[in-house]
């Protein structure tokens, strides 16, 4: 759009920014004269000490461990407690369905009554990593690896997305990506 100097469409929204977003100090100044001695009334004054913000190198590791996706579901069939937000409550409501607790673990029944464990995402992450890299393993389209961590019994909400980023990331599987 902006490149090709098309009109902005109407269903997107701009602003423009009038104040600077980065605060920079000014020095002191006594009337006309800087403090700064050493400087003349030509000459530009030092640059303000600027504060450089530090980046996490690892942001992945500051995520809640307790944040799963399973939790709404088990405080539902366990509990019977639903979120405040009445749309969120509905779709829990018709999802929670399919899930059932046995021994203290949650389970998805799929549609053929198979019954695959709810694992975490990070495990399931690591469990097509291992199927993908693992020693029979082949430069496989998503949706086979997908096919894969069901039949051997385990389910999370992700897992399309995450055989997606998978093979999109892998370089022997590029070729076949769609």
């Amino acid at each position: 759009m902006v490149s090709g100097r098309e009109p902005v469409p109407t269903s997107i929204f701009t602003s423009d920014q009038y104040k600077l977003s980065v605060h920079y100090e000014e020095p002191k100044r006594n009337g006309d004269r800087s403090l700064s001695p050493g400087l003349g009334a030509n000459q530009p004054s030092a640059p303000p000490d600027l504060k450089v913000m530090e980046l996490d190198a690892n942001p992945v590791a500051e995520l809640d461990p307790l944040a799963d996706w399973r939790t709404p579901y088990l405080d539902y069939v366990l509990c019977e407690v639903l979120p405040m937000d009445k749309t969120e409550a509905q779709q829990l409501t018709c999802h929670a369905k399919s899930f059932v607790i046995i021994e203290g673990e949650l389970y998805k029944r799929s549609h053929i009554e198979i019954i695959q464990c709810c694992i975490p995402i990070e495990k399931g992450k690591q469990l097509l990593k291992d199927i993908h890299y693992g020693v029979c393993g082949h430069h496989a389209a998503p949706r086979t690896l997908v096919t894969n961590a069901f039949r051997q019994g385990f389910y999370w909400l992700i897992i399309v997305a995450s055989a997606k980023q998978i093979v999109c990331a892998y370089e022997g599987c590029q070729y076949y990506t769609r």
